[in-house]
Order: structure tokens, then sequence, then C-alpha cells
């Protein structure tokens, strides 16, 4: 596969670009084995992004790195691993995400490992529409504390759930009048909660 477009008339789209990449399959066929890359340049008014996902071991249950560079506009790299992802059942698969990345809409940094959805390290973003920077921290057993300076901060849980996606609970308190500018809230408001 190569300079397959990234944008279509109508469509949602992160950029314009071209994606491409080749993967080869082998090994028996109850449970082949994959290796490759694909990958691809996407420009924005973000900037231009780099971006690079290979894949090696069982089919079902592959290793994944995958990269995204910017340049021109934005700064940085973000890089992410996983080892024996099942796709299916994703919980207990090794994960780490890290690096940092600056645009003109701000600056994201990520240091965040473990099994997933149970992961530890620190995911942090700051935009010009936050009046502070939001800051996700994982304790590596599921919790995870939430704070967002004036505009609030929470405690949630993610446990092992159906497919890739976890089942969330916890609760927020947060302060929406922070987003006014000039506006420094007092009190927060009641708690959120969040259940499966």
């Amino acid at each position: 596969m190569r300079d397959v477009a990234a944008s279509y008339p109508g469509a949602a789209s992160f950029g314009q670009g071209t994606l491409g990449g080749a993967l080869t399959l082998g090994g028996p066929l109850r449970d082949p084995l994959v290796s490759g890359q694909l990958g691809g340049v996407l420009s924005s008014e973000q900037g231009t992004f780099d971006s690079r996902l290979t894949l090696a071991g069982h089919l079902r249950r592959p290793d994944v790195t995958a990269r995204v560079q910017a340049s021109g506009s934005s700064q940085g790299a973000l890089y992410a691993e996983t080892r024996g992802l099942d796709p299916a059942r994703p919980a207990g698969a090794t994960v780490r995400v890290y690096g940092s990345v600056q645009t003109s809409a701000g600056h994201v940094q990520a240091d965040v490992q473990g099994q997933w959805p149970r992961l530890g390290g620190a995911l942090t973003v700051k935009t010009a529409s936050l009046p502070d920077p939001l800051t996700l921290r994982g304790d590596g057993e599921g919790g995870y504390a939430l704070s967002a300076g004036q505009l609030g901060q929470g405690q949630l849980t993610l446990t092992p759930g159906a497919g890739l996606v976890p089942t969330l609970a916890g609760q927020l308190r947060l302060s929406p009048l922070a987003l006014v500018a000039g506006h420094r809230a007092k009190r927060p408001s009641p708690p959120l909660s969040a259940a499966p």
C-alpha cells in the first residue's frame, strides 16, 4: 500500500498527506505471524506529523510500537508500545506511552506504563482554553487522580471492560466558572459521579 490520500472531500480529516506501508504474514494458518510497518506524513495548521506504526509477532496478539514526530510549527514526539495486545481481550497487555509534543494549541507530556487499564505515571495537557494544566496521574492499580487547578479535581477508577474500552467510575469536583476570563472560583460545584 503506497500514497493513499489521508483526506477525502466531505470526510473528517486530520490534515493533508499520504499513508502507506506493508505487512507480511507467515507461519501456520491457525496462528499466523505478522511483521511490517504502516505510516505517513500529515500536514495541518498545527504542523507536520510523521507517524509510524510497527507490528511484529502473532497476528492475534502482536507487539506494536508507534511514533508521532512533530515538525514545522509543532515540535516533539510521542511514542507508544504494547506487548501481546489482543484487541478482543486487551486487559493485561503491557502498555507504555511517553514523550511530549508542543503545538500552537498547547502542550502534551506523557509518561505512563503498566498493564492495561491499570497504568502508573502521569499525562499532562496544557492549552490556552484552560486556566491551569490538566494532569491525570495513575497509581498502577486502576486508580487515577485528575487535577485541573482552578477548574477542579477528581478521582477515577478504570477496570477491565468489554473489548478495548474499560469501565469507568469515580467522582469529579468541577468549577466551570474558572473558564471565564478573570474569574477565580472559590468553591467547587457538588461532585459528579461516574458509574459503570
